[in-house]
């Protein structure tokens, strides 16, 4: 799979745009700093 459509696909599964859908958070790489202040 190309890197950019991986990506995507990690992104969604993490910060589905449907709130329904349960987040995976295994794939979430965003620093800590950065989550502190809402930035992902």
């Amino acid at each position: 799979m190309q890197k950019n459509k991986a990506f995507a696909e990690i992104y969604n599964m993490t910060f589905p745009k449907d709130i329904d859908v349960d987040n995976d958070y295994r794939f979430d790489i965003t620093p800590q700093s950065f989550a502190d202040n809402d930035c992902y």
